[in-house]
Order: structure tokens, then sequence, then C-alpha cells
């Protein structure tokens, strides 16, 4: 058992932090009773790996449930694996888990039947959610339907009683019917405003929780990143990060703040009162006093001929703007690229006595003139850069084509206007 100790960041309630022990020895890591580890003030980044959270300490990963059970639940008859009793393998609170055998796991989880038809219902109502009675499937429920002449078709009543769980109608025969393992208490649903995914019939909870058009509840998806911590869930092909549907569906943001922080630090922690919208300045400022990072730097960003476009807070307020990807804007950042996406980024304290300007600078200068393939004037531009700009066809690809390496660019063949 590890040893309890101090907390010298903001707890949350009832928060508990002890010392790690790996290999009975003692680590500068610390495990809370929430899910989250730490290393003396700063917050060590969980990442998904295979449905489960996982953190790199002093280069070895390991599970988050197993160090939690590690650090707050004696073993004495050395069971091997670590139960979710919830079945929700991101729900990391210690009150969630429980040291299990392979059997008790498998206990626990038959119990939790996935079969959509076999899933059961509960019949609520209409005007307070109140919670009637269960069924052990629609077509079980459907019988009830019959039984109380509700409706003369068992399989038309089972048929509407799936159309309600799906979100396909408001109710059926005078009630509200929900899947039986989704029914938390406290929990509200309200409809994402179709302006933010482009489409109808999906919902999100005040618990972090977002219902398909299907009736399926989910916290992520199949496609949840992994190169970063946040949950997110695919619409119509497109992804979502579900912190910011939460926001969306429930906070007004009347000064239109961009960004949304998680006031705990955990990114995974998707419940609305832990989520606020924010600046970048704001969200940067909150991640330096949680501990989340150490600094953040101001950015600049720049066209290729050094014309200074705009600054940012940070690097994440760049990304969020520009649609860039932060990893290729901290890159030009240090100087391990020259540019990305046509656009030069610089940290803003490191710009006395920078030279902007590249050697690219003279070929991007250049004006050039479009032609269809069939050899007809389309337009002149007074730069390569404005023409990559107009036509979002890359500038490279522009300049080769001018100098004859290359056929056409973007559909078009290009020449330097001077020739």
């Amino acid at each position: 058992m590890a040893e309890e100790i101090k907390n010298e960041l903001e707890d949350l309630d009832d928060e508990v932090w002890k010392v790690l022990f790996l290999d009975g020895e003692e680590t500068r890591f610390q495990v809370s009773n929430k899910g989250r580890i730490k290393n003396s003030k700063i917050f060590i980044s969980q990442r998904l790996q295979n449905g489960y959270f996982s953190v790199t300490l002093s280069k070895k990963n390991y599970k988050v449930h197993r160090l939690v059970c590690m650090c707050f639940i004696e073993n004495p008859e050395n069971k091997r694996t670590v139960d979710h009793i919830d079945r929700n393998p991101k729900n990391n609170n210690l009150e969630n888990l429980r040291w299990a055998s392979h059997s008790e796991q498998c206990s626990n989880r038959s119990q939790i039947n996935n079969n959509g038809s076999s899933r059961p219902v509960w019949r609520l109502d209409k005007d307070t959610g109140k919670k009637l009675e269960s069924y052990k499937s629609f077509v079980e429920a459907g019988k009830w339907i019959i039984e109380n002449k509700y409706a003369k078709s068992q399989e038309e009543a089972s048929i509407n009683i799936s159309r309600v769980v799906c979100n396909k109608k408001e109710s059926a025969y005078g009630f509200k019917w929900v899947y039986d393992e989704e029914i938390i208490e406290g929990e509200i649903w309200k409809e994402i405003p179709d302006i933010f995914i482009n489409v109808k019939g999906f919902f999100a909870s005040n618990f972090g929780r977002i219902r398909m058009s299907t009736g399926k509840i989910s916290n992520s998806c199949s496609k949840e990143n992994k190169t970063k911590d946040y949950l997110s869930i695919t619409i119509l092909r497109k992804i979502y990060k579900i912190h910011r549907l939460i926001c969306q569906t429930f906070l007004d943001n009347p000064e239109k703040k961009e960004m949304v922080n998680h006031k705990n630090g955990i990114k995974h922690d998707n419940r609305l009162e832990n989520l606020e919208f924010v600046t970048g300045s704001e969200n940067c400022k909150h991640a330096v006093e949680t501990g989340l990072v150490t600094t953040c730097k101001k950015i600049t960003q720049y066209s290729l001929s050094g014309e200074r476009i705009k600054d940012f807070d940070s690097i994440e307020q760049a990304s969020s703007k520009t649609k860039i990807w932060r990893n290729d804007i901290s890159l030009c950042c240090i100087g391990k690229t020259t540019s990305v996406k046509g656009y030069i980024f610089k940290y803003t304290d490191d710009l006395e006595g920078l030279e902007i300007a590249t050697e690219k600078m003279s070929i991007i200068l250049q004006p050039v003139v479009q032609y269809s393939t069939r050899g007809y004037k389309i337009e002149e531009f007074d730069t390569i850069e404005i023409a990559s700009k107009k036509t979002n066809i890359h500038y490279n690809y522009i300049y080769k084509c001018c100098i004859g390496g290359q056929k056409n660019a973007g559909g078009f063949i290009w020449k330097f206007r001077d020739n």
C-alpha cells in the first residue's frame, strides 16, 4: 500500500493523493483516487490505447486503472486483473475499480448485453422521466403494450418503441423509452444544434456523453485520436471533439471565445461542470497554473514574403485559428521547417534581430500567368504567393511548372509573366 501525502496542486472535491510504489521502490510519482497522475506539480499526460488510458513513467507504459488499484486497494488474493465495475474502461475513479479474477471479469461483462434487440429497456413517464417499468427487450415491451391494449400488433409496438429509443420519435403510446443501462441519475440531454454538425437527431448530455441518431450512447468512437488525449466522435464521416460539442450544446458563448478548457486539467473528463469557453490566453494561463505546461509562448504568423499577419497567445490558439496542425506550427517555430501551409511561424519572443525573409522570397515574389491546359490565358498574378493563395495551389508546384519541372499545377499551365 502507498502512503498518503499532501498534494501541492488544487485538488478536486474529495481527491486523495498517494505516493506510487513500483517493484517495492518509492517513485517520484503520485496517484489520486480520481484517476489522475502527477510528478510534483506537473500532471502526467494520459493517452488512450486499446480503449484504456495509460501513462509513461520512467520510459515504461502503465495502465492508469492498475496504478489506482495498486495505490488504494489491497490485493491479498493476488488477483491479476482490474475490473471497471460499470464496464466503462475510461472511468478510473477509485469507486469504479476492483481487483478481479478472469472469471469475475467475465461474470460482470455478461451482465451488460450489447445485442441491440435483446437489450433491456425502461418505460418512463413522458413528462417527468420517472422510471415506471423495465423490460428484457423491445419484444417484451411490445407484449406489455398489447396486454394493456395500447396497440393491436406486437411487432408494430416493438418497432415504435425502438424508434423512440433511437431518437426517431419523441414518445410511443404515451411513454418515453430508453435502454436500461443508459439512465444516470441527474443526467440531462439536449439535442446538439445542427449548425455545429450539419445533421439533426444527435444529443449531448451534461455528463459528457453523446447519443447517436441510432440511440447508441458513446463517449467516443473507434476513431478516437491516438496522438492527443481528447475524446472524439465521428458523425457523417467527420470527427468532432466531444468536449466542444458539450459546450456548444449547453453553454452560451456571447464573447465568441474560440477554445474550450477542462477546469481540472483532465482532457477526457467531459462533464459540463468541468468545461468552459476561454480565450487562447485564458487557456494558456490555466495550463500554467495547473501545472499542465510550464510556460506558454506567443506565436507570430508571417506570409512567405515576410509580411507580419497576426499574433497568437499560444501554438494551440494559432492551430485553432488557422486550422494548421499544432505540431507543424511548432516545427516551424523552432526552425525544423521553413514554412507550413504557405505561412511562416515564429515565437514572438525570438523575433528581435531575426530575419524572417527566407531563400524562397525571390521565388514567390515573381509575377506569373495562369493558362488552361489548352493554352487559353485565364489570369495574371503579381506574385506566385498571391496566385497560390487565390487558387489554393501550393507555390512550389506553380514554380516548378514555370521552370519546366512539371507540365501543370492544379490542372493549369503556369508561366512567368516576363516570359
